[in-house]
């Protein structure tokens, strides 16, 4: 009964609440309600409004008007929190099973008023929370939220909520962004990769001496633990983005890795793309290049975080069913 009633009120709010990557605060967004301190208040005001009748006292009747116009003060403020606050969806990298989506917001308040807001995002039985105190002023911040299985699939509610000024009400509102979160499988070892040619003398000890290589091949976006003296610092002073240089040396040790799933066609299909999932994942950390053949797609040879990212993308959309990736073999 409780799942049924769950259900039937979560499809309720997605009527109401359609879901975009844009969304403005309105009226029609927002809900409120007392809090338990708001309804203690309630209680005490009303307790003090039959003692002041019964006893005549004007100064208990007079206390209560006070209070009461300034519940009805905080109503009004707790709403304007949340009112006319723009939240905008910027981004949601994609990542495996065992990790995390890092999700990008930004935040803006379109009213001349400043906001005190709490920001919480439920995924499973884990919690992501967040206090922000928001102006006119655009501002980004980045929510960590774990993946739990793999596939396509839409983010869940965001809740955003206030009881500024005193507690006495809660404003809150349920966000539903439209932007899909890419979910990878669980990275298993890819035993194939560890079969690559061990490096010559020569290689050894080009690396051991820390010598540069002499042809100059192409930019390409810096990676952490890349050495400092292959940073583009004179492209970064020209006001470019961080970039590291690589070599005709560098693209002749790393040989290309071919990630093809009919090779591990003895496994089901989920272990298949676990197991290609750890092999993008340990050549990615290795700054190696590589491709990736799917069932419904392939990835050409490249290297980068670009390319790591439309690899774990590729894994999330792949198709679960055996029989079609094997009738593609």
């Amino acid at each position: 009964m409780k799942a049924y009633l769950r259900n039937r009120l979560e499809k309720w709010r997605r009527l109401r609440l359609p879901a975009a990557d844009n969304i403005t605060l309105g009226q029609r967004r927002i809900f409120i309600f007392l809090t338990k301190y708001g309804l203690i208040f309630q209680i005490l005001i009303w307790c003090m409004f039959v003692a002041g009748v019964n006893y005549g006292n004007n100064m208990l009747l007079a206390l209560f008007f006070v209070l009461a116009v300034l519940f009805v003060i905080s109503l009004h403020q707790t709403y304007f929190q949340l009112s006319g606050l723009n939240c905008e969806l910027i981004d949601i990298r994609p990542n495996h099973v065992g990790g995390k989506h890092q999700v990008t917001l930004r935040l803006r308040q379109t009213r001349a008023t400043k906001s005190h807001l709490d920001l919480v995002w439920r995924v499973g039985p884990h919690k992501t929370y967040q206090r922000l105190y928001v102006d006119s002023n655009a501002q980004s911040v980045s929510f960590y939220l774990p993946v739990l299985q793999r596939g396509v699939a839409p983010l869940p509610n965001l809740v955003i909520s206030s009881i500024f000024p005193y507690g006495w009400m809660r404003a809150w509102s349920f966000v539903y962004f439209s932007m899909p979160a890419y979910s990878a499988p669980k990275p298993l070892p890819f035993k194939q990769l560890s079969s690559k040619a061990a490096p010559s003398g020569d290689e050894m000890a080009l690396a051991s001496k820390g010598s540069e290589p002499v042809e100059f091949s192409h930019f390409r976006d810096y990676q952490a633990g890349d050495p400092l003296k292959r940073i583009a610092w004179k492209r970064l002073a020209q006001g470019g983005k961080v970039a590291s240089k690589v070599y005709v040396a560098d693209n002749q040790h790393h040989n290309p890795h071919i990630l093809d799933y009919k090779t591990l066609l003895a496994y089901d299909i989920e272990t298949i793309y676990a197991k290609l999932c750890g092999a993008v994942c340990q050549l990615a950390l290795e700054h190696q290049p590589f491709a990736l053949i799917l069932p419904h797609s392939t990835l050409e040879l490249g290297s980068g975080n670009a390319h790591y990212q439309q690899a774990l993308k590729l894994l999330a959309s792949a198709p679960s069913q055996l029989g079609y990736a094997k009738g593609n073999g």
